[in-house]
């Protein structure tokens, strides 16, 4: 049997090693109060995504990969990436983060945004000119090509051309456009085809910018509701940008009801008044129902372009705060959906008017037949 010594040491021995580990923990507890705190996983999951290019990341490493690597040896044609896909999948965006890239900067040294036609100088705007160590003044360009824009075999022979002769070697072309018809442009058989996201990658996205530094698991309910509202933009993420701000300042779930019931309707006047989603409608340029807190009705009408580079000429009023009452509109005016938070800060417009429940009932009745 043990004696009473033995087991009055081992107690001394565990006192022991109980005060060395508080001592330890005293001094880490010292060296942690010398580093910022580290905010909440889903807060910073909520900071990150709104700047990151989400559901992306295998095209984007495609195209960065596309502009660092070196001309091919003897290749003396321009090299060109289409990337394409239908309206509002993120093709701009894409571009954006693309050209926000560490790599891609230091790599170039301008890279210009031209929007519109390619023969538009009107519509150019130079994202970052600069010289920088090792870029050797090569350039980057891109041309966002309206949605209307066909190339004919001579078109591509000018384009090449005239690029061709006034780029330094080393210098790359991106094309996007909604039409299959900028595939004849490419030049190395790259391509980028963009589709929009599956739901479920959707609502992970709309779930993490709705909740913010909330955890969704703690408000099922909220959750429950959110999907629902998730379901009614159809993909859109401009929709989702939008609307997630709404919910993040607002986590009671009768305000969340409502603007699913704002939503819902939404949807069902833009089918019951011209027979498609709003979503498809947008991708058609065809007007469309928004709706507000008030009893006011909006049909707005979508500009193209639809992106404005010129800070300076960006309205001062906001979609949102039309919908939400904050700001006071009257007939015809032009405002700020969306506002990109990465450069070159792409301002989202649409012209919108004001029309009475009077003035939509006299527009859908039709002239009488004289015979």
């Amino acid at each position: 049997m043990p004696s009473q010594g033995d087991g009055m040491k081992e107690v001394q021995e565990m006192l022991g090693s109980l005060r060395k580990a508080i001592d330890d923990m005293s001094e880490f507890i010292l060296f942690l109060k010398s580093y910022p705190p580290i905010s909440h996983g889903p807060y910073s999951k909520y900071m990150f995504l709104e700047r990151c290019m989400f559901g992306r990341q295998v095209e984007m490493e495609e195209a960065i990969n596309f502009l660092l690597q070196p001309d091919p040896p003897g290749m003396e044609c321009l090299q060109v990436l289409p990337i394409v896909g239908p309206v509002k999948v993120g093709k701009s965006t894409l571009v954006e983060h693309v050209c926000y890239n560490k790599r891609v900067r230091n790599h170039f040294s301008s890279i210009m945004l031209c929007d519109g036609y390619p023969t538009a100088s009107e519509g150019s705007r130079v994202v970052k000119k600069q010289t920088t160590h090792g870029s050797y003044g090569r350039s980057l360009i891109i041309l966002e090509l309206a949605h209307d824009f066909v190339l004919d075999e001579r078109q591509c022979e000018k384009f090449y051309s005239s690029a061709g002769s006034h780029m330094p070697p080393g210098s790359k072309v991106i094309i996007t456009s909604r039409s299959e018809n900028i595939v004849k442009l490419g030049t190395t058989g790259a391509i980028i085809r963009l589709n929009y996201l599956p739901q479920e990658a959707y609502w992970y996205w709309f779930k993490v910018l709705a909740f913010g530094s909330t955890n969704p698991e703690e408000h099922p309910v909220l959750a429950s509701i959110g999907m629902e509202i998730a379901e009614t933009l159809d993909g859109s993420f401009m929709g989702a940008n939008i609307i997630c701000g709404l919910l993040r300042a607002n986590l009671d779930p009768r305000y969340w009801r409502k603007i699913l019931a704002l939503q819902r309707d939404q949807v069902e006047r833009n089918i019951l008044r011209c027979g498609e989603h709003m979503h498809s409608l947008l991708q058609k340029s065809r007007d469309i129902y928004i709706w507000t807190m008030s009893n006011r009705t909006i049909w707005y009408r979508v500009r193209y372009p639809d992106k404005d580079f010129q800070v300076n000429y960006v309205p001062k009023i906001k979609l949102i705060d039309v919908q939400t009452g904050s700001a006071e509109t009257h007939g015809k005016f032009e405002a700020v959906v969306w506002r990109s938070r990465i450069p070159p800060y792409y301002s989202y417009l649409m012209s919108c008017e004001m029309e009475t429940p009077n003035l939509m009932a006299k527009k859908k009745k039709r002239p009488r037949s004289m015979v």
